[in-house]
């Protein structure tokens, strides 16, 4: 049987700390099932040294797309779309690391073993911090990884994270993010599952990242996130609710037992959550799809 060649596509904004680390490490993922085609990084109007950073990673199979404009993810995501053409297409988040020579792989099995998926995610997890503030996001995030992996073995909506995410040829053909869309990802599952391809979850691909250590980057980066059911109904309609919808029970027993374990630091993420939550609802407008980087997660 012929391996299924990979794409995989990185959009960029100032990222000189992470992306040449990144690209070593995808360069070095072993090709068990699959042979990697190309790795394109577009630097959407980086001011600094990342498009350096990507020209010292010597390889055939890595393309840098360098405009000095900056347009956004969204935009960036849809160019990459015209200009990938493997079998799988994958795309990754360029301040993120991989736990080992086998992420890539462990995405391209899911792919193999069930045709007709057309999403999906790796498990996204973040890096233990060293502040306060960080400490206390990261218990907000154990309770939801704790209930994401509950449901439905994980394949939800609270899995689908952006930072690596694949997608198969035929559902990647004809998908293109509107430009008015907060969460890319988001729209990609439910486009996913309206389209007759299965979303699938796999917590053998495990991928860290950096929580925001300053709350001003914490707040915008959840006010995205809250918002980001708000323009996808007008697009698929009931669907959004349905799988927005918490299992009530689940939930609240997962915030109490992270609760048990870290109570101040959980006591202090619900507070600073409700206030997130309340400033959307008082200013929507503030809500950009373009976004402004997190500084502290690099």
């Amino acid at each position: 049987m012929t391996k299924p060649s990979v794409s995989i596509g990185i959009t960029a904004f100032n990222e000189e700390r992470t992306i040449k680390s990144l690209l070593n490490s995808l360069l070095n993922q072993q090709e068990l099932n699959f042979r990697l085609k190309e790795i394109i990084v577009i630097s959407d109007g980086c001011t600094d040294a990342t498009t350096i950073q990507v020209r010292q990673v010597k390889s055939k199979k890595l393309f840098l797309i360098d405009d000095q404009k900056r347009q956004g993810k969204t935009a960036r995501l849809n160019q990459l779309f015209k200009s990938l053409t493997g079998d799988i297409i994958i795309f990754a988040d360029a301040d993120i690391s991989l736990a080992n020579d086998t992420v890539i792989d462990e995405m391209v099995k899911v792919f193999l073993s069930h045709p007709d998926t057309g999403l999906v995610s790796a498990r996204i997890y973040p890096k233990q911090p060293k502040t306060f503030l960080g400490n206390a996001v990261f218990a907000s995030v154990n309770a939801y990884v704790s209930y994401a992996e509950s449901i439905n073995n994980g394949n939800n909506i609270y899995t689908c994270k952006g930072p690596l995410i694949g997608l198969s040829k035929r559902f990647a053909r004809k998908t293109i993010i509107p430009h008015n869309i907060f969460a890319g990802d988001a729209y990609l599952y439910f486009s996913c599952i309206s389209r007759g391809f299965k979303y699938l979850y796999t917590k053998n691909a495990v991928v860290y990242y950096h929580l925001p250590q300053v709350l001003s980057e914490h707040l915008k980066q959840n006010a995205r996130f809250e918002s980001a059911d708000q323009n996808l109904v007008p697009i698929f309609g009931d669907l959004v609710d349905r799988e927005f919808k918490k299992n009530t029970g689940i939930f609240y027993q997962a915030l109490l037992s992270e609760f048990i374990r870290h109570p101040v630091y959980s006591l202090a993420i619900m507070l600073i959550n409700l206030y997130g939550r309340i400033q959307v609802k008082l200013s929507p407008q503030n809500i950009y799809p373009k976004w402004s980087i997190a500084k502290s997660t690099k």
